[in-house]
């Protein structure tokens, strides 16, 4: 499993935020908000009222940036893969439990929270489930975790904060907070969402490792994926254009902290809603703060999870805002912890267990 710096990676990711103008924040907010439009510069441009040179300057210096800020979200419903969020009390050394849920396929990302808690999310072949479940019985069993909890839930939905919160000539914020706690639990005027997984591209091996590269960087070329593939030029726009259009990719996500790691706190948030009909919009309510980072539902469950990074200055009233569920009665519980990030997944996808045309997984851990 590939290992690095990951403190070091994520101050990186926060050294490019600040290092972005005002306008490629309204470009990287535009594509966070269309799926789409990060490969479509003419949409950009359109959009924002830019000239399409203007559009290609500043896409082409985002690109330069040291790491890769656009990546793509597979939509694992339509590649028949099913989400997991897994919440695991180690009760052997940490480190060693790290290496071995990194080292199985299908993970997604992998967390430690400041209480030695584990939080891992894999997306597993959907009528191959039990494999996952194996895997952990096989930790409980061993004395390696106590109680693992696992959670069917949606594909995450990443969240870039609106540029109106941020000066990017000052480097500064601005609060945003002021009404905030007042309003959020006037849920019921906002519309319900749904995604629509009505029509399905079946996807090819080829399909899973196009996908792949764009896990990596979703502004590569079609050219790029060709040489990484093996495959000819107008084979891979071909393809790219089928994975688009096909609806195989979810979305596309900025890679980018907004905050600085030394003057912040990463949280995983677990909000059990007393109603189901409570989790869109919650989270359209909250994820329209800067605080926000992603969330994703639980399926069969009210369950909102959330992963947000709070500044010092608000991390009160973001606490003051899971307790103000809970006394409103919207929610049941609320658990909130501080996590420190172990490891960074790129890929979501393993296109090599795609065989045939099915999924297959590994041998069961015995």
């Amino acid at each position: 499993m590939e290992k690095y710096d990951v403190y070091e990676w994520l101050n990186s990711t926060h050294r490019a935020f600040e290092s972005l103008s005002s306008q490629e924040l309204h470009i990287l907010f535009a594509m966070s908000q269309d799926k789409w439009c990060v490969r479509k510069t003419a949409v950009l441009s359109q959009r924002l009222c830019l000239a399409k040179s203007t559009v290609n300057y500043h896409l082409r210096r985002l690109e330069a940036l040291s790491n890769h800020l656009t990546t793509a979200i597979p939509c694992t419903p339509k590649i028949g893969l099913a989400r997991y969020a897994l919440y695991l009390e180690p009760l052997k050394p940490v480190d060693g439990l790290l290496d071995t849920i990194g080292s199985k396929p299908f993970l997604q990302s992998l967390t430690a929270s400041t209480d030695s808690h584990i939080v891992a999310t894999f997306a597993v072949p959907t009528t191959q489930a039990s494999w996952l479940f194996s895997f952990l019985d096989y930790l409980e069993i061993n004395g390696a975790v106590r109680k693992p909890t696992a959670y069917l839930v949606d594909d995450t939905t990443p969240v870039f904060p609106d540029p109106k919160w941020y000066s990017a000539y000052l480097k500064t914020w601005k609060s945003g907070l002021d009404g905030f706690l007042e309003d959020v639990t006037k849920l019921e005027d906002w519309v319900r969402t749904r995604m629509d997984y009505s029509t399905v591209t079946i996807p090819d091996r080829l399909d899973l490792e196009i996908i792949q590269q764009l896990e990596l960087n979703g502004r590569v070329s079609s050219m790029g994926i060709a040489s990484k593939i093996g495959v000819t030029l107008s084979c891979a726009s071909r393809r790219v254009s089928r994975v688009l259009e096909g609806g195989l990719i979810g979305r596309f996500t900025i890679r980018v902290l907004p905050f600085s790691l030394n003057q912040s706190d990463l949280f995983d948030t677990r909000i059990l809603l007393v109603k189901n009909s409570h989790k869109e919009p919650l989270t359209k309510k909250i994820s329209c703060h800067h605080f926000i980072l992603s969330f994703c539902h639980g399926i069969t469950t009210p369950l909102v999870i959330i992963r947000a990074q709070v500044p010092w200055w608000g991390r009160l009233h973001y606490l003051r805002l899971l307790e103000r569920l809970v006394e409103e009665g919207l929610a049941r519980s609320v658990k909130n912890e501080c996590i420190i990030p172990s490891t960074i997944r790129n890929f979501t996808i393993c296109p090599k267990f795609f065989v045939d045309n099915k999924w297959k997984t590994p041998d069961c851990v015995t």
